[in-house]
């Protein structure tokens, strides 16, 4: 059976319709096609993967609504890895208890700063 999960998905409207318009960035205009959605993902899933994110691993992010939100959560989804996102508000909590949460994770995990353009 085919596994379909939403990087199918978005990769599949790519195919049917690449360069019609999927997300427009409420903060700045820019609007991003289903072809640039999947290129972007892509290349981080890419990126993750070279840092050792594979299926099961889970993604802690912490950003505010955003393109690049999307972009994680497809890459997370195209490697098999859990994306856990993180309000933005709580930043400074976050920060502050970053190691001891890494330390309940489990053996291996890690932050890993991604950016990718």
């Amino acid at each position: 059976m085919l596994q379909q999960n939403f990087a199918y998905l978005l990769e599949r409207r790519a195919f049917l319709h690449p360069s019609d318009t999927a997300v427009v960035d409420a903060d700045t205009g820019c609007r991003y096609s289903y072809g640039e959605l999947v290129r972007r993902s892509c290349r981080l899933a890419h990126a993750l993967k070279d840092r050792g994110i594979g299926r099961g691993d889970r993604i802690c992010c912490l950003t505010k609504n955003s393109v690049e939100y999307i972009d994680l959560f497809m890459a997370a989804a195209r490697l098999g890895a859990m994306l856990c996102p993180v309000n933005y508000r709580l930043a400074v909590v976050v920060r502050q208890g970053l190691q001891g949460t890494l330390a309940l994770s489990g053996p291996g995990a890690t932050a890993v700063p991604v950016a990718v353009r």
